[in-house]
Parts: structure tokens; C-alpha cells; sequence
């Protein structure tokens, strides 16, 4: 649902448009895109160590598609890395990319589509006070690494951040209501 191909071709198309502000070359950004297009490629079969997974899929696939060896390291290196403010321009290239939906105006509805997804793979439901504190939480943990990144989308964050707080306050109202009896539907 949310970790769809439209959401990995919107996360590529960012990585193209932030890489553009830098001096890589064409090589570095085929295997920034290569390594987008296969960070959640194993989600499916293993969605709590997706990385895992994502990496196996991306070695076959270059391996069968005769890709040369070293830039098949290079992806799979890139896959590997944790980012950090001190982690390589491609790592944070790539972390900036796929997180820059928090920067963005359909955010929450980006956030619908992780919801509905993560209650099917993991079996479990979210109450709206539950999710709207997993999503705060997301935004608080995330942090853009390169300049480019922060001067498109972290305005956007900064404003989505400030309406899930009020969607907390509003489900803690309302978890308050239903708690002391003073709901009257």
C-alpha cells in the first residue's frame, strides 16, 4: 500500500532532483537511483528486516542482468550504509529521498497508506491516538542530511509536524471523553 511502486518512482524522481544539486557523476547516479529503486524490494517477504532482504534482491538481479561487479558493490555497499550527518553524499542522498515525503503536502495521506500496510503485515491494529503518536514520532526522528534536502522539504516537515501534534491533542480529547463516560456519540 505504501511502499508501492508509485511511492519508490516518487522517491527516485526526488534522488534524481537533490543529486542534481551536487557534482556526481552519471555513474553515482545510477547507483543512487539503482539503490532507491531496491531499498524496499524485500519488505514483503520479510518486513522487519526488509534491508535484508532488499539486499539479496538487488545482487540477484544485477548479478542475472550482468551488471559489473563493481558497481554492483557499490549498490550494495550504498544499501548497507547507515546514513549519518557523517555518512557518504550518496547515503544521504539516498536517506533524504526516501524520507522526503515528510516534507511534502500529502503527507498524512502518505502516512493512510503506511498505516493500512503495517496493520496488514503485522496483524494489528492502530487506534487514532496510537498512530498519530507513531507518525509525530516519525517526524521527530527525521532528520535531512543534505543541504538540498532541507531547503525543499524542511519547511514542509516543520508544518506537518505541528498538525500531528494537534491531531494527538484532538485524539487525546477524545480518548479523555470516552474514558471518563462523556462521549455523547
Amino acid at each position: 500500500m505504501f511502499h508501492s511502486y508509485v511511492h519508490i518512482q516518487e522517491c527516485a524522481n526526488v534522488a534524481g532532483k537533490l543529486a542534481g544539486s551536487y557534482e556526481l557523476n552519471e555513474k553515482e547516479i545510477e547507483i543512487l537511483l539503482l539503490a532507491v529503486w531496491f531499498y524496499f524490494s524485500g519488505i514483503k517477504d520479510n518486513p522487519k528486516q526488509y534491508r535484508l532482504g532488499s539486499l539479496k534482491v538487488a545482487q540477484e538481479f544485477l548479478e542475472n542482468k550482468n551488471y559489473d561487479e563493481e558497481s554492483t558493490s557499490a549498490v550494495l555497499n550504498l544499501l548497507r550504509e547507515e546514513p549519518s550527518s557523517t555518512s557518504s553524499l550518496k547515503s544521504q542522498l539516498l536517506h533524504d529521498s526516501l524520507v522526503s515525503f515528510k516534507g511534502r503536502k500529502r503527507f498524512f495521506r502518505k502516512m493512510e497508506l503506511l498505516r493500512v500496510e503495517r496493520e496488514m503485515l503485522f496483524n494489528k491494529t492502530y487506534t487514532d491516538h496510537d498512530w498519530a503518536n507513531i507518525v509525530y514520532r516519525k517526524l521527530i526522528d527525521c532528520t535531512f542530511f543534505t543541504d538540498a534536502a532541507k531547503q525543499e522539504y524542511q519547511k514542509r516537515k516543520t508544518k506537518n509536524k505541528s498538525k500531528t501534534r494537534g491531531r494527538i491533542n484532538k485524539a487525546n480529547k477524545y480518548t479523555s471523553r470516552i474514558k471518563t463516560g462523556k462521549e455523547y456519540g
